[in-house]
């Protein structure tokens, strides 16, 4: 009986993982196909470059610079979240007067995104203004969300 339930499962989760396996390998294919091709856009003509486009960035300073930039960028902006985050674990650990003032305030950046994104839906979905009604309604659909 495990191995039906096994086979169902995976019945079951394939349409997702077939769409899902198009979303990464589609992207990825076209990504590679760009990366080893010379397109010229004057032209409308791509044709096979092989690893001169990957030479000619490497041969390139400004991209050097670029990523030496981007390594210590990283690098700071992780070391600055780890210590921000350690120092606030210690000043949340302790009873203070306005602990609970300063928790909320915190709280105020993670709170705000999704505040907005349901402000969005509400638009997106809004039968007077909304575009998927509006789209709904180009194919006959009345609805009222």
């Amino acid at each position: 009986m495990r191995g039906k339930s096994r086979a169902a499962a995976f019945l079951l989760a394939s349409p997702f993982l077939l769409f899902l396996s198009i979303l990464v390998i589609w992207p990825t294919y076209l990504g590679v196909k760009t990366a080893l091709s010379r397109d010229l856009l004057s032209e409308f003509e791509i044709t096979p470059a092989g690893l001169e486009n990957f030479r000619m960035v490497l041969e390139q300073p400004q991209f050097w610079e670029a990523l030496r930039f981007t390594i210590i960028f990283a690098l700071a902006v992780t070391i600055f979240e780890c210590l921000l985050g350690f120092a606030l674990a210690l000043v949340f650990d302790r009873m203070f007067p306005g602990k609970t003032f300063l928790f909320s305030v915190t709280l105020v950046p993670i709170m705000i995104a999704p505040s907005l994104m349901a402000v969005m839906y509400r638009l997106i979905l809004n039968e007077n203004i909304g575009i998927v009604p509006g789209i709904l309604q180009k194919f006959g659909i009345e609805i009222s969300i």
